[in-house]
């Protein structure tokens, strides 16, 4: 019996997949002007949209967030967002909600709207693989954030 030797994907393959993956990036990032649709969660399903809060940490200024947001988002949009303070306790947490990060960061296949520590690691590496520098580095100011801002890299940055 012959066994035959697996088939290697072509330049052109390789070009095709290349290019896939350098023009998903964008769709992929999320940010201040993306956080009324971040506040989504696609496991609580659609019943949850928009309605969930986004937690401040109690080192944050709430009313500097809120000047941010505002003016990343414009006042209409900000009619629908509800501000929390994250209590020191996470025991006292009543409701789900997404953690506030002040910069950009990318999002594991686009199904998700938060940013998961492990991961982030692995699409920092790909990002620097293919140049994107800024992206990257955009990746890493939102974990050293994190740090500062809740205590450690979260595994991802929605509360439960």
């Amino acid at each position: 019996m012959i066994k035959e030797e697996p088939a290697f994907p072509s330049t052109a393959d390789i070009a095709r997949i290349v290019h896939h993956i350098q023009s998903g990036w964008h769709g992929l990032s999320r940010g201040l002007r993306q956080v009324t649709e971040a506040i989504s969660d696609v496991k609580l399903g659609e019943e949850h949209e928009h309605s969930s809060p986004i937690y401040i940490s109690r080192s944050e200024d709430l009313p500097r967030v809120q000047r941010i947001l505002e003016k990343s988002l414009g006042s209409s949009q900000m009619t629908s967002l509800r501000l929390k303070v994250l209590p020191s306790d996470p025991a006292r947490i009543e409701e789900h909600g997404l953690l506030f990060l002040p910069g950009r960061y990318v999002v594991p296949g686009g199904r998700f709207n938060e940013m998961y520590g492990w991961d982030s690691y692995f699409i920092a590496l790909g990002l620097l693989r293919q140049g994107r520098v800024p992206m990257a580095r955009a990746i890493a100011d939102q974990c050293l954030y994190q740090v500062e801002h809740y205590g450690t890299v979260l595994t991802a940055n929605r509360t439960y």
